[in-house]
């Protein structure tokens, strides 16, 4: 009976060793063993030197000793059941399942014939020898002739005992069903720990909850950019102006707090809400992960004392508060250049950042397109009055309407009062609609709606 040896696996530089060394001591075998084959199946860039080393063997002896097949669709035709083979990987699992004595053999390393001694040290590898000893030149011929020889010296009992432990152990850890289970297993895994994912929690700080537009604005295109750029869950909670207890709870273990919008550190309209956002800061250094100053304008802030020392002691004191707070930061953004300057002068050691202020976002190429498109501008002059510091400044609304009415009847356009922040300008407006023929409030009802208006208007 024909006494088979099969190595199987492509046949390039990175492993052909297992060829090469079998073809090494070809001719040994068959002078030890009777009615020795070998076949040798596989294809690659090293093919042809090994069918020629082949070739020059099988002229040598005067018959085919070696077999070189090429690449073929099932080499399992070729696993008669005395058959050793010779290989690493997977290669090797398929002749296990077939009851196929295994030489465990490749170019990251050496195992030899597959036992009870070798078996833990395959499975460790997953059956490629990486990170095993590798014998190198005569040293790997030798071993390989020796562990060969020792197999086909040994009884049919022994030889049936490691086709029996084959099986075994493809049945065991590798059958079809079990990987089945354990893939089917790793993604239930994967698709579990995406239900457990933590959802980041973000804070947002600013003027909101006051119906200003242009800080809910801010707030709208904040919000829709986290969530659009976040890869997570996110869940948004906003402190809104004037919170103090209450925003405790909604910064506690926040994974980003994000302190933006408007001019936030000023004490024009009052030292209460810049003492309010300095404290609301000085919390988030405390109770938050990272904190980010987005785009916010940074002052006036005067200093009322009855004399010059007072008021440059109260002045030393309020920089050293505002930078204590400002300088926990990790990122510091602001939205002009003499917000960047009032605060680098308090933190000349920071780079402060210029960033335009977030409600620009909204002013896309729609707003630009209808713009250049005059067929399409409406005969609309809009006017966006703001009641703050009006009368200070001597300007009431008898006097807008007067200028407005003689610039809507010289344009021959219609005027629309658009009022964003309801609370403060809805009288001013009211006041300034008397006067002008035609005139009409208009209050948004969301920033998209406005900016359409803004895009469609002949004059702002």
């Amino acid at each position: 009976m024909k006494k088979r040896i099969i190595f199987v696996s492509r046949l390039d530089n990175d492993c052909s060793l297992g060829a090469t060394s079998l073809l090494s001591i070809a001719g040994r075998l068959n002078n030890e063993l009777a009615e020795i084959e070998i076949i040798i199946v596989g294809g690659g860039e090293k093919y042809g030197s090994i069918k020629h080393f082949a070739d020059k063997i099988n002229s040598k002896y005067g018959k085919e000793l070696v077999s070189t097949v090429g690449n073929v669709p099932d080499p399992s035709v070729y696993f008669q059941k005395d058959a050793l083979f010779l290989g690493v990987s997977r290669a090797a699992l398929e002749a296990m399942a077939y009851g196929l004595a295994v030489l465990l053999i490749g170019n990251e390393g050496y195992l030899g014939l597959l036992d009870e001694s070798t078996l833990p040290a395959a499975e460790k590898s997953n059956f490629t020898c990486r990170g095993t000893n590798l014998p190198h030149g005569k040293d790997l011929s030798n071993q390989l002739f020796t562990d060969i020889m020792r197999y086909f010296s040994m009884t049919e009992k022994e030889k049936e005992h490691l086709s029996e432990l084959s099986v075994h152990t493809v049945n065991e850890k590798y059958s079809a069903t079990l990987c089945a289970k354990m893939t089917y297993q790793i993604y239930q895994h994967a698709i579990d720990n995406k239900k457990r994912e933590r959802t980041s929690k973000i804070v947002l700080c600013g003027y909101y909850g006051h119906k200003n537009f242009g800080d809910e604005a801010i707030l709208s295109a904040v919000t829709k950019k986290i969530r659009a750029l976040s890869l997570k869950k996110v869940s948004i909670r906003v402190i809104k102006s004037g919170q103090t207890i209450s925003a405790l709870p909604l910064m506690i273990g926040a994974d980003l707090f994000i302190f933006g919008g408007g001019s936030l550190l000023q004490n024009s309209t009052s030292d209460a809400s810049l003492i309010y956002y300095l404290l609301i800061i000085k919390l988030s250094s405390l109770l938050c992960k990272r904190r980010l100053m987005l785009s916010n304008g940074i002052g006036p802030i005067n200093i009322q004392a009855s004399n010059q020392a007072l008021s440059s002691a109260k002045r030393r004191i309020l920089k050293s508060i505002i930078k204590e707070c400002v300088d926990t930061f990790n990122l510091i953004s602001v939205r002009d250049h003499a917000s960047r300057e009032a605060l680098s002068s308090i933190l000349p050691s920071r780079k402060i950042h210029l960033c335009p202020d977030p409600a620009f976002t909204f002013f896309n190429k729609g707003f630009q397109g209808s713009v250049r498109d005059t067929s399409k501008l409406m005969t609309y002059t809009v006017f966006c009055p703001s009641a703050r510091g009006a009368e200070h400044d001597g300007v009431n609304p008898k006097r807008c309407a007067k200028a407005l009415n003689h610039l809507s009847r010289e344009l021959g356009t219609k005027l629309i009062i658009a009022v964003l922040n309801e609370e403060e300008d809805i009288g001013f407006a009211k006041g300034v609609a008397k006067g002008v023929v035609g005139a009409k409030i208009y209050i948004p009802s969301s920033l998209e709606r406005f900016i359409t208006l803004l895009g469609s208007a002949k004059l702002v």
